[in-house]
C-alpha cells in the first residue's frame, strides 16, 4: 500500500469516510471523515467535517460544519 511504502511524508485519504490522524513510519495519514452526514451512524455522534494541516506547526485539525474545531498537534 501506499502508506507500507513508506514513500511519502503525508497521505490525505478519504474513501472510507472515517476521521483519521495516524503516524505510520515517516507518514502521516489523514483523513478528514465525511461532509455528508448520511456516512455516520448515530452510535458514534460524528458530524461532518474537513481537516487542515499546518505544516509549519505540523498541526491537524479537523473543523465540523458547525464550527467546532479539534486540533491535533505532530
Amino acid at each position: 500500500s501506499l502508506i507500507e511504502s513508506q514513500l511519502f511524508d503525508i497521505l490525505i485519504l478519504g474513501h472510507t469516510h472515517i476521521k483519521r490522524i495516524e503516524k505510520m513510519g515517516k507518514t502521516l495519514v489523514l483523513n478528514p471523515g465525511s461532509l455528508n452526514r448520511n456516512f455516520f451512524s448515530e452510535k458514534t455522534n460524528e458530524g461532518p467535517c474537513v481537516i487542515v494541516y499546518d505544516e509549519k506547526r505540523q498541526m491537524a485539525e479537523f473543523i465540523n460544519v458547525n464550527g467546532n474545531m479539534n486540533s491535533i498537534r505532530l
